[in-house]
């Protein structure tokens, strides 16, 4: 993928051409797209799922941010600016017209009652039995959004220590789910990062192990294309909302603040009685943290060199 051209208007043709030509691929993946985990021949039948519809969801997303933030700019310069008002005119409405063409995520209500009834059904495996009514009001409140149910749940008496639990329980579940929103993200910034539209051959030729290191971004990428286009316009490019790093931190952060810190109390309340089992717990306490702020820090760095493309784009 070139960098986008010279001028605004060859510039966002050139990065809605790619948008086109990614949504075309992703609309021709099967609905289940199964990624080898080794590349030895023999050993290619074990394969994880990528779901299409999680795929999708992150692409248009990104798609629709990078567009609105154009969009915004061309407004703007729209009731400002007294010359080129055509120009700028044409370039508010080809955004508009692609950003209404970007595959939309309606969720229904059907939807979010599957999602709350299995959110309850789970909750009520692992929480307490006297806090089940009060986690099934606060999820369905959480999950349709009224403010009605809002009010009556801050009224409940119990309300604060019922939410602590279900709040220590959703992030355990979202720990549990972490490797898959970071497969599917990766897989996401894979085919940003292709520099030509990736055929349905070379999808073969992927593995798992492929995916998970699309940690950096490639100067020949759609990204380049999209910092190009808004430093031609003077504008400073939207960050990519790194989603995978973000789940990494979030994790491990917990890894590290949760059994660190509870088995090194462990080793402080031992260590009086048995001053070698208080030791072997404190090293205990301290490489959980050390694996876990250390991953925390990897993470941190991580986002920090995926926004330097923006200032690479100035010598593109």
């Amino acid at each position: 993928m070139p960098p986008a051209p010279n001028g605004p208007a060859a510039g966002q043709l050139t990065l809605f051409q790619a948008y086109f030509v990614l949504l075309q691929g992703t609309e021709r993946f099967p609905p289940l797209i199964w990624i080898p985990v080794f590349k030895s021949r023999r050993l290619r039948v074990v394969r994880i799922p990528v779901l299409r519809a999680a795929v999708v969801i992150f692409v248009s997303s990104h798609m629709k941010r990078v567009i609105e933030a154009l969009d915004r700019g061309h407004r703007l310069r729209l009731a400002t600016e007294d010359s080129g008002q055509a120009d700028w005119k044409a370039l508010h409405e080809q955004a508009e017209s692609m950003k209404a063409g970007l595959p939309g995520v309606a969720f229904s209500r059907w939807l979010l009652a599957m999602i709350a009834f299995l959110i309850v059904f789970l909750s009520s495996r692992i929480l307490p039995h006297e806090d089940l009514a009060l986690t099934s009001k606060m999820i369905v409140t959480a999950l349709t959004l009224n403010p009605e149910k809002f009010a009556e749940l801050a009224a409940e008496p119990n309300a604060g220590l019922a939410i602590l639990r279900l709040l220590f329980w959703v992030v355990a579940l979202f720990i549990a789910l972490v490797p898959i929103v970071v497969y599917h993200f990766r897989f996401k910034r894979m085919l940003f990062n292709f520099p030509a539209p990736l055929p349905s051959a070379a999808i073969k030729r992927v593995t798992v192990l492929d995916i998970w290191k699309e940690k950096l971004t490639s100067a020949q990428s759609i990204y380049a294309v999209e910092d190009g286009l808004f430093f031609s316009l003077d504008q400073c490019a939207p960050s990519e909302i790194a989603f995978d790093l973000l789940a990494t931190i979030i994790a491990f952060g917990f890894y590290s603040l949760g059994p660190g810190v509870f088995v090194g109390v462990m080793g402080a309340q031992v260590y009086s009685k048995n001053s070698g089992a208080g030791w072997q717990l404190f090293f205990i306490a301290a490489f959980n943290l050390a694996v876990g702020l250390t991953n925390v820090y990897m993470a941190v760095q991580e986002i920090k060199r995926r926004r330097t493309i923006s200032n690479r784009a100035k010598d593109l």
